[in-house]
């Protein structure tokens, strides 16, 4: 039998003001917060019975587990009452790039001259990646107010706050 598993994560943060009442005011040109995960597992198993006169059996067992996570947040304000004003022209990204890869192979070979032969092999397989981006993340709690801006085409914006308005 053989089996092999492999955790990978990663996180990034560009901006966190974690925990209280806590203002930010972004007027940079650019933000980006980048965080990538690969994970890879492999696992075989090769199983030989050979015999002249008896029976040969043989059997094989291979698992291969992989799990990878990303998780990423340009600006981020923990608990509390917070407030975020990103100014007009500040470009906030967040990426997440996650990778995850699992491989498993069995053999069994049984080989007898005059006896019975009987082989088996069973192979398993799994993986998982996740990814989470958040470019303006408000915490827990209250989220107090977002103020932003988005330009498509030179003109036009959006504010928001905590109640919708």
């Amino acid at each position: 039998m053989s089996k092999s598993g492999s955790v990978a994560e990663g996180y990034a943060k560009a901006i966190d003001s974690g925990y209280g009442d806590d203002l930010i005011v972004n007027e940079a040109g650019k933000i980006l917060a980048k965080s990538d995960s690969q994970s890879t597992s492999v696992a075989a198993g090769i199983g030989v019975g050979i015999t002249k006169d008896g029976s040969a059996e043989t059997s094989t067992l291979s698992d291969a587990t992989s799990y990878s996570k990303a998780d990423t947040k340009a600006i981020t304000t923990g608990t509390g009452d917070d407030k975020i004003i990103n100014v007009q022209g500040t470009e906030v990204t967040a990426q997440a790039d996650s990778t995850a890869a699992g491989v498993a192979v069995s053999l069994s070979v049984s080989g007898s001259a005059k006896g019975d032969v009987s082989g088996s092999a069973l192979s398993k397989s799994g993986s998982v990646a996740e990814g989470y981006a958040k470019g303006i993340d408000t915490g827990y709690e209250d989220p107090g107010q977002i103020r932003f801006s988005i330009d498509f085409s030179g003109s036009g914006s959006w504010g928001r706050d905590h109640q919708g308005r």
